[in-house]
């Protein structure tokens, strides 16, 4: 393994949350004196699914390898697509089946692995919201909890987990929820914790290095590439995700 060299990689073209087909380029850092150069760009890994906008990278229980997680969409399916990245090369596809059933409106919405990787999330802004145990020998995925008939028109777009694994959060256009993951009924442990305000949406949650989850907002009739206002222009932060209830801040 060269730890100079990186995989990128992408979906393309896009059409509403989905990409056609999945590519991988190379980045050499070692090049353009450190600041780093693509050597290998857009090479086709799989032309044979719809994959939705769901992605995530997760180490290997060896402490070497990675999983590559997607999933496909369009086809109302719960099919994962998981890739497996070693020194050798990437070895995939491997499919497995789990989980609510992927529609054309769930195509939108976040997967993201927890920090200890053992954890998986899916959202979808058709309602699903799926947590799965991960294991980051075998890459599979078990043990569901479905919580998405509680959220049969949520619009539900982003989510993170706190660095502790105990504490999820998940934006939906109109509010910011956090649920326990400790709790013995996870469903019955959602928390309020923020209402969106006039001709205003929440988007993406990300944890961050620094420990706080960033959510990106935007406001007005379009994306906020062309609408400058403070909203576009600035991330909401909860300070404290590791505790459950206000205290998150």
């Amino acid at each position: 393994a060269d730890t100079m060299k990186y995989y990128l990689f992408s979906f393309f073209p896009p059409v509403i949350g989905l990409g056609t087909n999945l590519y991988y380029s190379i980045v050499d850092m070692s090049l353009d004196n450190g600041y780093g150069d693509v050597t290998q760009k857009n090479i086709l890994l799989n032309s044979s699914y719809y994959f939705t906008e769901k992605s995530q990278i997760v180490q290997h229980g060896n402490g070497r390898d990675w999983w590559l997680i997607t999933h496909e969409g369009y086809s109302n399916n719960n099919k994962f697509i998981k890739y497996l990245i070693t020194p050798s090369g990437i070895f995939g596809p491997y499919l497995q089946s789990i989980g609510s059933t992927i529609n054309s409106v769930d195509n939108i919405g976040q997967m993201k692995i927890s920090t200890s990787g053992n954890k998986l999330v899916l959202i979808g802004s058709g309602g699903v919201f799926n947590i799965f145990d991960f294991n980051r020998c075998t890459g599979l995925l078990s043990n569901l909890i479905n919580l998405s008939l509680l959220n049969p028109t949520s619009d539900q777009y982003g989510c993170a987990f706190s660095r502790n694994d105990q504490v999820l959060y998940v934006a939906k256009l109109d509010s910011l929820l956090q649920y326990d993951l400790t709790a013995a009924n996870i469903a019955n442990s959602k928390q309020l914790l923020m209402v969106k305000s006039v001709n205003c949406y929440f988007g993406q949650l990300q944890l961050a290095p620094d420990d706080k989850i960033y959510m990106a907002t935007y406001c007005g009739s379009s994306l906020p590439n062309n609408v400058f206002t403070t909203e576009n222009m600035n991330l909401t932060v909860i300070n404290n995700p590791d505790l459950y209830g206000p205290g998150c801040n």
